[in-house]
């Protein structure tokens, strides 16, 4: 679980990250990010209820996210505030090592 100070958790801050921020397409992703105001970096995961009906199955894709983004905090300045959103097409991905591979590609062109 990521520290609480590493958390970007009001909805005013996500949804500024989302209008204001750069992005990056992948099959089942969406990235923003901006520069932050924080000491450091932050994060937020998001699977609507657009993704899958089922919470078990949202929770299960919201906590793969998570460790996919802690593992590619390095690819972003610091600070910056970063949101990943999931789409529907995340549900192809059967593992969190699939998950990863559909990622990568697209943050290997941030460096």
């Amino acid at each position: 679980m990521l520290p609480r100070r590493a958390r970007l958790r009001r909805s005013v801050d996500i949804t500024a990250v989302v209008r204001q921020g750069r992005r990056i397409n992948a099959p089942g992703v969406r990235v923003y990010w901006r520069p932050g105001e924080a000491v450091t970096s932050r994060i937020a995961c998001v699977v609507g209820t657009r993704v899958h009906k089922s919470s078990v199955v949202r929770h299960r894709y919201q906590r793969w996210l998570r460790v996919v983004a802690q593992e590619a905090g390095s690819v972003f300045p610091v600070p910056s505030d970063v949101v990943w959103v999931a789409a529907p097409a995340i549900l192809r991905c059967e593992s969190l090592a699939a998950v990863r591979e559909q990622v990568a590609p697209y943050l290997k062109r941030l460096k």
